[in-house]
């Protein structure tokens, strides 16, 4: 076999974030089905985009209380915009939820290793469901 005839040797690449586009939005609350159970609700909660399929967005809402189960997003992660006196940690829930651009403001965007972990932690979150 000639040398330029050969085939590269597979090589195992980190995790692909097709899907974890990573930009953070505030949604209006009333969009939402999660936190719509909630005694006080918020107008709006902050998401982050996991696809765009069409004219729908779908995103992980997120939370600011703890839960085990959540993704553990720091506030610094989100490289805004336009800074926030109010950003505080949020917690992703690994349940997806479909919104029109219309309902959403952007806030910023996630940095490229935190949207790697999401969708290595949502892959998992898949499997074990």
């Amino acid at each position: 076999m000639h040398l330029y005839q050969r085939r590269p040797k597979h090589q195992s690449s980190p995790p692909q974030a097709e899907f974890a586009q990573g930009k953070c939005y505030l949604a209006r609350q009333s969009a939402l089905v999660f936190g719509s159970n909630r005694r006080n609700p918020v107008e709006w909660r902050v998401v982050v985009s996991w696809a765009l399929v069409g004219p729908r967005l779908y995103v992980l809402p997120s939370t600011t209380k703890q839960h085990p189960e959540f993704f553990f997003l720091p506030r610094d992660r989100c490289f805004l915009k336009r800074r926030r006196e109010d950003a505080r940690d949020s917690y992703l829930c690994p349940r997806v939820e479909a919104l029109s651009l219309a309902d959403l403001i952007e806030l910023g965007i996630l940095d490229q290793p935190t949207r790697l972990d999401i969708a290595d932690w949502k892959r998992k979150q898949e499997t074990t469901s």
